[in-house]
């Protein structure tokens, strides 16, 4: 018993001493180790930002064109499977050229937009244009052909037309100018030679008018009138012609018309058809090319038929029409070499 009491007397002294014994201070990064070294403190890691690369850019460059609507439907299509934007505008500088931008194109591009193609090498481009633009490394040309247009448009309005009773208007503004209705005027007689109508009042025909786009309403109404002391059974117009009101007064006429555009509604029972360049027949495999580097081609825009009623231009003159859009594209037709009569 006493020996057990002597046991836990000396436990209890050696637990007494142990509370007593000062804790050691923990050595932290700036704290010799042993050795002599010091370990420093190092911060916490902060994270980094990275930057998102920004998404592709394909550029529209509209100039009021009325082509606008039937390109863009294209381009927003080929720039969803791509996964890029489509970013259409009125112009074109050089700050809007950063390195996200994929492709470019230009709707009858001015002096300046087109020398942007020469200055960014890296960037490919492509116009439409009716105007003598050279294709060169990175830019790609569309030619639009407005003369075989306006003859292939003569051609039809004046084959549709009773007695060849054929008509136009025109805007003497347009590049071609008055070989605006030259070729018109060419198309229709390439059918019919002098176009000289079986019954008074005896005109040769086709017939145009040519005033300036900027023309009033009351202005093509008046020429239009004009026109119609002839008898006048068929009318071309041009976009930069048919604008609403004109359209909308049309309608109240017997006269048969042949566009270069969609017609509103109320005009599709005499709409006879649409004659118009179709830029957008070529724009995929363009497109295709430009995104892989290949660039610098140059092609013609083909002439299509569009919103044709048959009852007012049967397949056998649609047919005969393709015939003739065919030897024009082969140039076996000019279309401002036949002499007007």
């Amino acid at each position: 018993m006493k020996r057990l009491q002597q046991i836990l007397l000396v436990a209890f002294v050696l637990l007494m001493l142990a509370a007593c014994t000062t804790s050691p201070t923990p050595i932290t990064g700036d704290t010799p180790a042993p050795g002599g070294t010091v370990s420093p403190t190092l911060p916490p890691e902060t994270p980094t930002a990275t930057s998102t690369p920004l998404p592709g850019r394909l550029i529209l460059v509209t100039n009021a064109s009325p082509l606008e609507a039937e390109i863009h439907t294209v381009l927003e299509t080929y720039t969803a499977d791509q996964g890029w934007q489509l970013v259409s505008q009125p112009g074109l500088a050089a700050s809007d050229l950063g390195e996200d931008v994929k492709i470019v194109l230009l709707l009858e591009p001015d002096s300046a937009q087109a020398a942007l193609a020469e200055s960014n090498p890296g960037i490919p481009f492509a116009a439409i244009t009716s105007s003598n633009l050279p294709a060169t490394a990175n830019l790609s040309v569309l030619r639009l052909r407005p003369a075989d247009e306006l003859f292939v448009a003569g051609f039809v309005t004046t084959i549709i037309a009773p007695d060849w009773r054929s008509g136009a208007l025109l805007p003497i503004d347009s590049p071609l100018g008055e070989g605006a209705g030259d070729a018109f005027v060419n198309g229709g007689r390439y059918f019919c030679g002098r176009c000289a109508p079986a019954f008074a009042p005896v005109v040769l025909f086709p017939v145009t008018a040519l005033l300036p786009s900027s023309s009033t309403v009351a202005e093509w109404q008046a020429a239009v009138d004009a026109l119609q002391t002839n008898r006048l059974e068929t009318l071309h117009l041009t976009p930069a012609v048919a604008s609403p009101d004109l359209l909308s007064w049309l309608a109240g006429k017997d006269t048969i018309l042949v566009g270069s555009q969609t017609p509103p509604a109320d005009l599709s029972l005499r709409w006879a058809a649409t004659v118009r360049a179709d830029p957008a027949a070529l724009l995929p495999a363009l497109l295709v090319d430009l995104s892989t580097g290949s660039a610098g081609t140059e092609l013609a825009v083909p002439i299509t038929l569009a919103d044709v009623n048959p009852e007012l231009f049967s397949p056998g003159k649609q047919e005969w029409t393709q015939t003739v859009i065919q030897m024009l594209a082969d140039g076996e037709i000019n279309p401002l070499s036949v002499p007007a009569q």
